[in-house]
């Protein structure tokens, strides 16, 4: 889990989360994927992963520029 929030608990103010992914292969990345889960309540849950048949999709952030990495980065 990336980010974590609970409506029940959580203010309702803007936030960032800043994470580390580990560079896997020499490449420029052009996007980043994203989808999400929510519990609704502990029978129900919505989930947009790539795995899940669901009209929920995944979506996409663009990179604004070109960075060069290196596997192991």
């Amino acid at each position: 889990t990336l980010f974590s929030f609970d409506f029940a608990r959580d203010p309702l103010t803007p936030s960032e989360n800043i994470i580390t992914l580990p560079v896997i292969n020499n490449g420029i990345p052009n996007a980043i994927a994203i989808w999400f889960e929510v519990n609704v309540d502990d029978e129900i849950k919505l989930i947009s992963g790539p795995e899940k048949t669901t009209h929920w999709e995944q979506g996409f952030v663009l990179f604004k520029d070109d960075v060069y990495l290196y596997k192991g980065d």
